[in-house]
């Protein structure tokens, strides 16, 4: 699952992956993110 930290950035705190991308406003939607 993951972390909305900011607009930017999220972070997976299952696998310790980071998502960079943005967040569109919702009932926990997370759209346009890229994991590395």
């Amino acid at each position: 699952m993951l972390l909305c930290v900011n607009k930017w950035i999220a972070v997976d705190w299952q696998s310790g992956r980071v998502a960079f991308g943005y967040k569109i406003s919702g009932p926990g939607e997370l759209r346009g993110f890229f994991v590395r």
